[in-house]
């Protein structure tokens, strides 16, 4: 008896069936879980490359266009909401609120409320801080949007403090829309000059003057310019290293300013391709004919068209300057290759 008793143990286990460990993403094999990545948004890979080194090199290895590449801030009165693009996933929205009853925090229809007495800008810069800090690539553009001007003293300030201690943000296009100078001067010096191509400003209803952001390295080396509800004083001076330049003037255009712009784009050494400018009042045609002296017309356009082009030429440069009676607009670009055969051989 005893040794059949001590017998039945072994086959006991030589019969048992193996129980194979549980599947989890580490024990996946590497096309399925590569197919499985696939399927997730941008959320959810964040979530995962932070779960340790193993999942961040994986996704940063297997899916490098999962990074974000727009990162877009709306600022208003109780509520901001910011907006992350990547090249595979569509725009994720991400609303911090504060309402009568405390700070909600939702995004793709999904919304929390956070612990009382949490204040909404409090929850956003956490959340951006964690976003900058862990975001090693170039953005291709920085949007802030700001619809409200005492929230957005607020949040300048506020930026300006979480960015102090930390590199400059990489991107290639900057806007930022709706503020005034001292908003500007705040943000701008920490963006990365080294990898700005294009900056889009656009001021408010009292038309600020923006004239501190020549001195600063972003103005020496962007490309291209746009600027809209702001002045600069005599700004055209400053132009020469740009390639585009476009502006919404607040003063009167002046036939020297034209020639000005016009004698900047003949010179050898500019980078100037493109200039534009849109104008409320300007000088008379007669100023502007005195002012230009000898122009070339390829041909004389109908009374009913209101526009009308000159060219000029300087050695193997042609401009052509485009005045838009209707539509209160100018227009001054390098039309070397794209010209008519008849203003090459101009004298």
């Amino acid at each position: 008896m005893s040794e059949e008793a001590g017998e039945q143990p072994t086959e006991q286990v030589e019969n048992a069936e193996i129980v194979p460990p549980p599947t989890t993403l580490l024990t996946l094999p590497d096309v399925t879980l590569l197919h499985t990545l696939n399927f997730c948004d941008y959320l959810s890979l964040q979530s995962l490359r932070k779960t340790c080194k193993f999942f961040r090199a994986l996704v940063d290895e297997s899916l490098p266009d999962s990074k974000i590449t727009d990162l877009s801030v709306i600022v208003q009165r109780r509520n901001v909401v910011l907006m992350l693009t990547t090249k595979t996933s569509p725009v994720h929205f991400i609303s911090f609120h504060q309402r009568a009853d405390g700070c909600y925090v939702g995004g793709d229809r999904v919304e929390k409320k956070l612990p009382d007495n949490s204040y909404y800008l409090d929850a956003f810069f956490i959340d951006l801080e964690i976003l900058i800090r862990h975001c090693k690539s170039i953005l291709e553009k920085f949007v802030v949007f700001m619809h409200d001007d005492q929230i957005g003293a607020e949040f300048c300030e506020r930026f300006h403090l979480m960015m102090m201690e930390k590199p400059q943000l990489k991107t290639k296009c900057l806007h930022i829309n709706g503020v005034d100078a001292a908003p500007v001067l705040s943000l701008l010096p920490h963006v990365d000059p080294e990898y700005l191509t294009f900056m889009n400003i656009t001021g408010t209803a009292a038309t600020p003057d923006f004239s501190g952001i020549l001195a600063l390295d972003h103005w020496q080396k962007v490309a291209r310019v746009h600027l809209t509800r702001c002045v600069i004083p005599n700004v055209f001076q400053d132009i020469g290293h740009l390639e585009v330049f476009k502006t919404q003037l607040q003063t009167v255009m002046t036939a020297t300013d034209i020639r000005l712009l016009k004698d900047m784009f003949l010179l050898p050494n500019t980078n100037l391709k493109e200039v534009g400018l849109c104008f409320d009042t300007r000088d008379n045609d007669e100023a502007m004919t005195a002012e230009l002296g000898e122009i070339f017309v390829i041909d004389p356009e109908p009374v009913f068209v209101k526009s009308r082009t000159w060219y000029f030429k300087r050695a193997q440069k042609i401009v052509a300057v485009t005045i838009d009676v209707r539509d209160a607009r100018l227009k001054i670009c390098d039309n070397s290759n794209n010209i008519d055969s008849r203003v090459i051989n101009m004298e």
